[in-house]
């Protein structure tokens, strides 16, 4: 088997994806299950945060070259990662409730007046408050 550091030395030097993809079937499963361990179960948000730490990993390839083992980088990088994507939620979720509070949404969207009742509504707090 060849050494992560040999694999990540191909993909640094010449971009190979059959290195890069090896590395990423190794390391999938730990990077996976520690992101959904700090995102709480939310298998989605796992997803993502692996796709990040191993879009990382390629653009930091040639600085992490004297690694010969990336196990503690990238299990380090899907902690933070996954802290970072957490506290987005969090914003998120956040300004979506302050939206909610400050908009008065009607009970039924079935007619055409009350969309634009609620499209008025939101453009209004949207230049308020400037939430992007």
């Amino acid at each position: 088997m060849t050494p992560d550091c040999e694999l990540l030395r191909r993909y640094a030097g010449t971009k190979s994806e059959e290195a890069f993809a090896e590395l990423v079937r190794r390391h999938v499963n730990l990077v996976y299950s520690a992101a959904l361990r700090q995102v709480n179960g939310d298998v989605h948000l796992a997803q993502d945060v692996a796709q990040t730490v191993f879009t990382d990993l390629a653009r930091k390839a040639v600085s992490l070259l004297r690694r010969s083992t990336l196990t503690g980088w990238l299990y380090t990088s899907a902690h933070f990662a996954a802290a970072k994507a957490v506290r987005t939620e969090q914003r998120r979720h956040a300004r979506e409730q302050e939206v909610h509070k400050h908009v008065q949404w009607p009970t039924k969207l079935c007619h055409v007046a009350d969309r634009k009742h609620v499209v008025v509504q939101l453009g209004e707090y949207h230049a308020k408050y400037h939430f992007e």
